[in-house]
């Protein structure tokens, strides 16, 4: 069965994946493994001295590497909704309701029940109903935070693969949308998972293509 769910994204990468120069991404794995060979996810004992979740033995690097996506809870043929910064005219203790817009390039988001979309940019113009049940009292709503009905951006998962992030090839580099590609990538990875590069963590490697952005074709 198909899985749908949300992943973060920084304004500059929405931008890139609007513009279709990033068709990659990279998350640390959680938890990291131990070492090989070894057991993953490791296991965890509850007071009660019972197993907790599934766990697989992997005999080296390279079967953790060729199997451990099939292990993987996203897989391909997935999709995932773009979760990113929204702002809104909401204040501490002056709650608003519905009214909010992409913090990269301030269109609008507005549910609509006029014209059959989950949400609406057109506002007014096409009649929008508001949507009451989610409200915000804060000028600015983290990506973490989005609520899945108000992405725009859907992508399909079409690779998955475990590796070390300095795995990262030239190609990979660029499919991420990195300026500088491999050199730069440490840096652009560090920014987000301080010490991560010199660790050399384990990640999970997603390629996707984008399905659509809302309001036209991918």
């Amino acid at each position: 069965m198909t899985k749908e769910l949300g992943m973060t994204f920084r304004g500059d990468m929405v931008r890139a994946l609007i513009d279709g120069t990033k068709t990659q991404t990279r998350r640390p794995m959680d938890p990291q493994p131990k070492g090989f060979p070894g057991w993953w996810p490791h296991e965890e004992i509850t007071p009660t001295g019972k197993w907790v979740g599934n766990t697989w033995h992997w005999a080296s690097e390279e079967h953790f590497r060729r199997g451990a996506p099939d292990v993987e809870p996203l897989k391909v043929g997935d999709r995932v909704y773009v979760q990113e910064e929204l702002r809104g005219d909401g204040q501490p203790g002056n709650k608003r309701v519905g009214i909010m817009r992409y913090g990269l390039d301030g269109e609008m988001v507005l549910p609509c029940s006029t014209c059959g979309w989950v949400f609406c940019t057109e506002g007014a113009d096409c009649g929008a109903v508001v949507d009451t049940t989610w409200e915000y009292d804060t000028p600015t709503i983290r990506p973490s935070e989005m609520p899945l009905w108000a992405s725009r951006i859907t992508l399909e998962v079409t690779e998955i693969r475990a590796q070390r992030i300095q795995d990262i090839s030239e190609k990979d580099a660029i499919s991420e949308s990195v300026v500088v590609p491999r050199c730069g990538f440490a840096a652009f990875w560090n920014s987000f998972y301080p010490g991560s590069w010199e660790r050399n963590d384990w990640v999970w490697a997603y390629s996707f293509k984008v399905l659509e952005v809302k309001g036209r074709a991918a």
